[in-house]
């Protein structure tokens, strides 16, 4: 193998036992933060303050699934879904936190600890991973409604490459990938702006069905449980 080839790893990383074929991908695909916006979210400086689990308050004062921080306003509402990580889990859930955003994060922007990044972001459709983990990376689809934590980051705006890419980064070759281009604990927004993306349009259709299928069936299961705020009754009720 040519070691010119490595050059076309962002950072130049010598990854001396990937694949030709992986390395190739570098050479010939785009560019994630080319067709979608992956983004840090806000660092509240105080998250005993301004996080809840969503149970540990009253329903009315939650507001789930505004398409925008101008829907989130008018409805008056103090807390709001936010992605904040967690464990190792694809496709859909972990979702069990809330964020205090009242009046568009009023009280977050006059604290002196918080840091609110990307907040026109905030509210979209997205899909989000734990930044943090000591194991394989995982992706999971977020309906409009969320805000996004540093510990949650997201990739928006992927429109109708959206179930493709999903596909792809919950894919073992992903994992693969993203194992040598960040070998610390950390995966941050750098190292998913870089990663390849080439679409083959002869599966396209096959795979996106089967992401909607994994996703249905995984938030068919967080649904199942009381830990989901729209959890109806147990399966085997």
């Amino acid at each position: 193998m040519n070691s010119c080839m490595f050059n076309t790893i962002p950072g130049y990383i010598f990854g001396y036992w990937i694949s030709r074929a992986i390395l190739e991908s570098f050479a010939n695909g785009r560019r994630l933060d080319s067709i979608s916006d992956p983004k840090k979210g806000l660092s509240t400086g105080n998250n005993d303050r301004f996080f809840r689990l969503w149970f540990e308050i009253s329903i009315n004062d939650a507001y789930f699934g505004a398409a925008d921080y101008i829907q989130a306003m008018f409805t008056g509402k103090k807390w709001f879904p936010i992605s904040k990580g967690g464990e190792y889990r694809k496709w859909y859930g972990n979702n069990s936190y809330i964020v205090n955003y009242q009046n568009n994060g009023k009280e977050l922007l006059s604290f002196e600890g918080a840091i609110i990044r990307n907040s026109p972001y905030y509210f979209l459709e997205s899909l989000t991973w734990t930044d943090l983990t000591s194991g394989d990376i995982s992706f999971r689809y977020n309906e409009k409604g969320f805000i996004h934590d540093v510990a949650g980051p997201c990739v928006f705006n992927l429109d109708a490459n959206l179930k493709y890419v999903f596909g792809l980064l919950n894919s073992k070759v992903a994992n693969k990938i993203l194992s040598f281009t960040s070998p610390t604990l950390h995966y941050n927004i750098g190292t998913l702006c870089d990663f390849p993306v080439i679409i083959n349009e002869e599966y396209r259709n096959y795979i996106e069905g089967l992401v909607s299928i994994n996703v249905e069936k995984t938030k068919t299961d967080w649904d199942s449980f009381e830990e989901s705020w729209d959890f109806k009754k147990h399966p085997l009720a």
